[in-house]
């Protein structure tokens, strides 16, 4: 089908019946339409004037010894901080102790990333699970093996802190 400006073409993965789809006073009213109104699905095409989130390749992320983050000050600056990155199950995962980028990423957690020569906008998201802290952990350790001996030594583990970041729309 043909999309005009502001339209989006949705390509369906699936549709669930409602309620209302069974109610007669809903099907005698929309017959002979297929039942099934709650639907999910990708955006497959967007129309002028529809921003859409570039997908971020978080391997090609991986690939970079660090990537940029950029977050906002609660003065209103923009913060650009080099971290260090690891991707894992299609997400990017960052580390640190309660640095301000951190604090601003808790405050407003859309963020942008930046590698080679693209910017994208992310959503951040604090990692409380043990289990998946520790699969981060281990990729980190396996990226960065002397850089995470050389902190170690110090007493410091990379961070105590561990965020995930998935795109999200500008």
């Amino acid at each position: 089908p043909l999309i005009g400006p502001g339209e989006i073409l949705v390509r369906i993965a699936a549709s669930g019946v409602c309620g209302s789809d069974v109610l007669e006073w809903y099907r005698i009213k929309k017959a002979p339409l297929v039942l099934g109104h709650e639907v999910a699905g990708t955006v497959a095409e967007g129309g002028a004037g529809v921003a859409r989130a570039e997908a971020v390749d978080w391997n090609a992320a991986h690939e970079h010894d660090v990537i940029e983050i950029l977050t906002t000050d609660p003065d209103g600056a923009l913060r650009e901080t080099k971290v260090w990155v690891a991707a894992l199950d299609g997400r990017g995962y960052v580390r640190t102790n309660d640095s301000r980028w951190f604090q601003n990423l808790v405050r407003e957690p859309n963020a942008a990333i930046r590698f080679g020569d693209a910017e994208y906008p992310v959503r951040a998201e604090v990692v409380g699970d043990t289990a998946l802290r520790a699969r981060v952990d281990a990729v980190f350790a396996e990226k960065y093996p002397f850089s995470m001996w050389v902190a170690g030594i110090f007493g410091r583990s990379g961070g105590v802190n561990c965020v995930a970041f998935s795109a999200r729309e500008p």
